[in-house]
């Protein structure tokens, strides 16, 4: 703001300058005529004294002021006029009167083409001095943009910062997904689409402090499951259940945009199935299965929401068994596997202390 102020200030300099360029008139006069100064009383010699200094020094100014050396300095005014002696005093008179009128005689001899190109010099400098004024601003206004993005760049990083600990010291009790499992098994002649599930995670670490790593977990899923055999296709409606034991790995991996984290575990699982619309060829399942789980997350204000992998192995202890109108298709208690990807929220939390 300060050199923004002096660029304004040179500009006014600048444009008083060159009024008086405009004009090449003495500022101030005196007679062309050198009065008789020895008839002058000591009173008239004092007055015209001051008067004589008074219009020196504003020719001076003037000629100055339209780039002109003056041919003469204006003397230096005595401190104590009215003690000095009346010799010196018309001695000192009549040296003001002609420093006066040279310096009146210079103004009348310049050049109007000087004046021009002092006109032109001024104006060039008025638009530098302007031009400059203007950067001042924008400058000011680059620097003020410049600080507030990192001010707020700087707060940014410290607010997640604040928020990492406090997510990164603190234990997911409660949580829900959403998933989509694609079941894997041997027998061609049951077809099944990915299936759309939910599940939910309850840790322990609310009851026993010291096993923030422990969880149990629960899900449902309807799987979509077709037999078919040479004659024709059929819908079958099945529910199944899993409910188990998680252990989470206690410490992540940090990447440059996220973390990752580790569990397994292991449950019981089991199931029904019949045909739509009718209450005949129902059958039930039950098994255990152990599962490996990968999850991605990233800490923000909202607290980790996470992408998660998981792999299951299911091991039957009771068959699944699909009786058909043609045929009766049993899968043997064969292991059978599944994969899913799932979107998980935390619903509550709670910090470690």
């Amino acid at each position: 703001m300060q050199k923004y102020l002096s660029c304004l200030i040179l500009i006014l300099f600048y444009g008083v300058t060159l009024h008086a360029a405009q004009n090449i008139v003495p500022v101030a006069t005196v007679t062309e005529k050198q009065p008789i100064f020895a008839d002058f009383s000591k009173r008239d010699l004092s007055d015209s004294l001051i008067r004589y200094s008074i219009v020196a020094n504003k020719l001076e100014t003037q000629i100055k002021s339209l780039n002109t050396i003056p041919i003469s300095s204006v003397p230096k005014l005595p401190d104590k006029i009215s003690r000095m002696r009346i010799k010196d005093l018309r001695a000192k008179t009549e040296e003001f009167y002609q420093s006066a009128r040279s310096l009146q005689e210079q103004v009348a001899t310049i050049s109007p083409t000087d004046v021009m190109i002092l006109q032109d010099m001024l104006t060039n400098k008025e638009k530098e001095m302007r031009d400059s004024a203007i950067n001042c601003y924008k400058d000011k206004i680059k620097i003020y943009e410049d600080e507030r993005r990192q001010m707020n760049k700087f707060y940014n990083s410290i607010k997640e910062s604040k928020l990492n600990e406090l997510f990164k010291n603190s234990v997911n009790v409660f949580s829900a997904s959403v998933f989509g499992k694609n079941f894997f098994m041997s027998d061609s002649r049951l077809e099944h689409d990915i299936t759309i599930g939910t599940r939910f995670e309850l840790s322990l670490y609310p009851i026993v402090n010291s096993a923030d790593f422990v969880e149990i977990w629960g899900e449902y899923q309807k799987p979509r499951f077709n037999t078919v055999d040479q004659i024709n296709s059929i819908e079958w409606n099945v529910n199944q259940y899993s409910l188990g034991l998680n252990l989470r790995v206690p410490f992540r991996w940090d990447m440059k945009y996220f973390n990752v984290g580790l569990r397994g575990g292991f449950g019981y699982y089991w199931g029904d199935s019949r045909i739509y619309n009718g209450s005949v060829s129902k059958s039930d399942w039950r098994g255990y299965l152990v599962n490996f789980e990968l999850d991605i997350m990233k800490y923000s204000w909202f607290y980790p929401l996470e992408v998660y992998f998981n792999y299951s192995i299911h091991y039957p202890t009771k068959s699944a068994v699909f009786v058909t109108p043609n045929e009766i298709i049993d899968l043997n208690k064969n292991t059978f596997t599944s994969f899913a990807v799932g979107l998980r929220i935390c619903l509550w939390w709670q910090d470690q202390y």
